[in-house]
């Protein structure tokens, strides 16, 4: 893609990029960060416009989002000048393209959101989606990437990940549609055994508290359910997919009262 031939006329072709939010990540340090002490500034304006396209669910914003001092408007050159944004194309005549900003590519709109308006803590983040439910279909890319992100952040345990999907679960404002998305990238993650096993350290002891038991038996069913959207569990990579999915029905089958429903949907697929 074009994003993919920006990137790499500027980070070095031999650098392992393992997935796409490594590549974005990487992607953005070089293109917006950079080693010149100004990545703060620029991260500031770009904030101000993606929580004006988040607001106004458009995929423009308003030149006039973005404080009008000196300081600003040269910020704002150097993101147009680096193709981070552009003026808006409009068909008129009138002018008006000049002050109207948006991202060159949809992929760097989803991951700017992602980046600078999803990256905080995770109450911060469930307040969001709670005041704005809607936002878990229209901004669900992001929100994709935000969870991928957050996957990866702690390689084995995935601790935040998981801590993320339950506070997510647990907010009764947010809708069905937005809870499934964290199990969804789970279920796309998963590449070890040992990928849940903070998982199913939470469900042990959380299993004895009625409210929280219920959380767990949702979860799970939203687990199987994303898997099971995929398909057959794959029995052609040398059984991989199949033991990793063996590994978490024998670990659901530890509670069989609780995940009886799940367990027979799981067991049905491999």
């Amino acid at each position: 893609t074009r994003l993919q031939g920006d990137w790499s006329s500027d980070v070095c072709s031999s650098d392992l990029i393992r997935t796409q939010i490594e590549l974005l990540d990487r992607y953005w340090n070089e293109r917006v960060i950079r080693n010149d002490a100004q990545g703060d500034a620029r991260e500031t304006v770009l904030r101000a416009i993606a929580d004006s396209m988040f607001k106004s669910r458009l995929l423009h914003a308003s030149r006039a989002v973005v404080n009008a001092d000196a300081n600003s408007s040269a910020v704002l050159a150097d993101l147009l000048s680096a193709d981070i944004l552009q003026h808006y194309a409009v068909t008129s005549t009138d002018g008006h393209g000049r002050n109207t900003l948006k991202f060159p590519h949809h992929l760097l709109f989803d991951y700017a959101l992602s980046r600078l308006l999803f990256r905080v803590d995770h109450q911060s983040l469930v307040k969001v989606i709670a005041d704005d439910p809607d936002c878990v279909v229209a901004f669900r890319p992001s929100l994709v990437l935000h969870f991928r992100y957050t996957w990866a952040a702690n390689p084995g345990s995935h601790a935040s990940f998981w801590n993320l999907l339950l506070t997510v679960e647990s907010e009764p404002k947010i809708p069905l549609v937005g809870k499934i998305i964290a199990p969804t990238v789970a279920v796309e993650s998963f590449q070890e055994v040992a990928d849940f096993d903070q998982f199913f350290e939470t469900v042990r002891v959380s299993l004895a508290d009625a409210d929280r038991r219920k959380t767990m038996v949702r979860i799970v069913s939203h687990l199987t359910g994303a898997q099971a959207a995929r398909g057959k569990i794959n029995r052609n990579d040398h059984g991989a997919e199949a033991q990793r999915w063996g590994a978490f029905a024998a670990a659901l089958s530890e509670h069989p009262d609780a995940f009886a429903y799940p367990l027979r949907h799981l067991l049905s697929m491999l």
